[in-house]
Order: structure tokens, then C-alpha cells, then sequence
């Protein structure tokens, strides 16, 4: 049996998609609390680059984190 098996069986999703649902709470809460740039953010998740969070960001959530932003703003 091998490890990535274990975590899968565990924690119910492989790695990597426990990994960016991790990244995509902790997006929320910075658009939600913070006036941080696409770059800062996407440096602060160690994604490549605010194009590549962007592109990510719209893949897991469905919008842009441009819209998430406005329409989550407190």
C-alpha cells in the first residue's frame, strides 16, 4: 500500500486536491480581509504567478478572484 493511497484514504481526495482546497480557503479569507494584491496573493499561496492564480482561482471557484473580491467585500 503506498503513502499517497494512505492520505487519499484518510483524508478523503489526493494530495494535491487537499492541498488547493487549503489554498482556496486561505484565498477567501485574504480577499475577504485583506486589500492585497493578485500578486502579493499569489506569492503569499506560493503560486507561480498572479496570471497562474488567477487561472487556478477561476478553475477551483468559477469566477475570477477580481469578481470574488467585489461581490465578498465586507
Amino acid at each position: 500500500m503506498s503513502a499517497h493511497y494512505d492520505l487519499s484514504h484518510v483524508m478523503g481526495s489526493v494530495p494535491t486536491v487537499h492541498i488547493s482546497e487549503l489554498r482556496l480557503k486561505e484565498a477567501k479569507h485574504v480577499f475577504k480581509s485583506t486589500e492585497w494584491s493578485m500578486s502579493d496573493i499569489s506569492e503569499e499561496l506560493r503560486l507561480e504567478s498572479s496570471s497562474s492564480f488567477t487561472g487556478w482561482f477561476v478553475d477551483w471557484e468559477g469566477i475570477s478572484p477580481q469578481k470574488y473580491r467585489i461581490l465578498n467585500k465586507r
